[in-house]
């Protein structure tokens, strides 16, 4: 089972610079999965749950279903033992994929800073052609953050790539 870190991060999903997202995304971590979705396809979720034990919905129910705009479409689950991200992505259908997740291959810097009170150091990462910067606490021994990074001595709770297309912050 999948249990809620209170963790947050906000991402700019768009790729046209001129034209910038936010939204609350979910990091849920369990014995052997996480998974990384935006807050509002898990309210969504529970929503359409309730409803489908009624015989009928109305309007009321229609408006609060729609009254929650899923902006980041991904639902990215990882197997922490076989190390495969299934991604599924809502467009006009639901489409998923697997991929085993390649090695990533951290350069541990000696930055610091400090966010949310917490000690963070820094790291960097060349992924499918970006370069992204990393904060990561070793205060939270998890070794995992947004999308389908992992693979830090601490919990990532700031990454962005160098031409601030992509960014999640807790």
């Amino acid at each position: 089972s999948l249990v809620n870190k209170n963790i947050s991060p906000c991402s700019s999903i768009s790729k046209d610079k001129t034209i910038k997202g936010e939204t609350p995304l979910i990091l849920q971590i369990g014995k052997n999965f996480t998974k990384f979705v935006d807050f509002n396809t898990i309210k969504k979720d529970s929503l359409s749950e309730v409803f489908s034990h009624q015989e009928t919905i109305g309007a009321k129910e229609m408006n609060l279903l729609s009254s929650y705009r899923i902006q980041f479409s991904k639902n990215i689950l990882k197997n922490l033992k076989s190390n495969t991200v299934y991604v599924q992505d809502r467009y006009s259908k639901v489409y998923q994929y697997e991929e085993v997740l390649p090695p990533l291959n951290w350069e541990l810097k000696p930055e610091t800073k400090v966010f949310l009170g917490f000690i963070c150091r820094q790291a960097k990462l060349k992924f499918r052609g970006r370069n992204y910067i990393a904060w990561y606490t070793t205060k939270i021994p998890i070794s995992f953050g947004p999308w389908k990074f992992t693979g830090l001595p601490g919990l990532i709770l700031e990454i962005y790539d160098t031409t601030n297309t992509y960014k999640w912050t807790a």
